[in-house]
């Protein structure tokens, strides 16, 4: 039951007093699985569809596919039609109330328009919640192994400008504590000068972060909870 749902899939969620919400499975903001379980019981992070931006995680108890507000309506009236269980009745009949009903309208409609997507363009579309993958740090082998291979990877011009930066400030306040009286800027022309003689790796061992392009944190979407 805990793979019966999977990212980008619609549906209507409850949550506490809420109305029956259209959702869709999505991406934890931390990274981390979609899915929980507890015993046998499975609950799944969604992001809710609409202007609001919001999320939750929700038992599959609470979880209805979406198939469309009419087909929703027809299983709501089965349900409060022919079951005998009171609380599951009054499950169904919570509406929403006037104060966010045009919300719930706009939500509906948007899941409905989203029903014909795929998956991945539904959560491309339709996915608000800024979400960051974990990045397992790299070991010095392999950082040693990749600055191996960047060895005759030239520098972009940013690279550039902050390694030729950093060897300048760094050269100068060296030099200048050996020698205090010496003329910073004459010696600055000087560094200059030399700079385009140095090697590649050379330059790069300057740069702050010698890996950024291997170590920058995927953003999947920007948008605020």
């Amino acid at each position: 039951m805990g793979d019966a749902f999977e990212l980008g899939d619609l549906f209507w969620a409850k949550v506490g007093s809420h109305p029956w919400w259209p959702c869709m499975v999505y991406y934890t903001p931390n990274g981390e699985s979609y899915v929980r379980s507890k015993g046998k019981l499975f609950s799944y992070h969604v992001q809710f569809l609409g202007p609001l931006v919001e999320r939750a995680w929700v038992y599959t108890s609470n979880l209805i596919p979406f198939e469309g507000k009419k087909k929703f309506d027809e299983y709501v009236q089965d349900k409060l039609k022919n079951s005998k269980d009171k609380n599951e009745r009054a499950k169904f009949d919570s509406k929403s109330t006037s104060s966010n009903r045009e919300i719930w309208t706009q939500s509906w409609k948007e899941a409905e328009s989203a029903l014909s997507m795929t998956p991945e363009k539904r959560i491309a579309t339709f996915g608000r919640i800024s979400v960051k993958s974990k990045v397992k740090p790299l070991s010095k082998n392999e950082e040693g192994e990749i600055l191996q291979l960047l060895s005759n990877v030239p520098l972009t011009m940013e690279e550039e400008a902050e390694s030729l930066a950093a060897y300048l400030r760094e050269e100068l306040e060296l030099r200048s504590e050996r020698n205090p009286e010496i003329d910073r800027k004459l010696l600055e022309e000087e560094l200059r000068a030399q700079w385009p003689c140095f090697d590649i790796p050379t330059k790069r061992s300057y740069l702050q972060n010698k890996l950024s392009i291997f170590q920058s944190v995927p953003e999947v979407r920007l948008s605020a909870i």
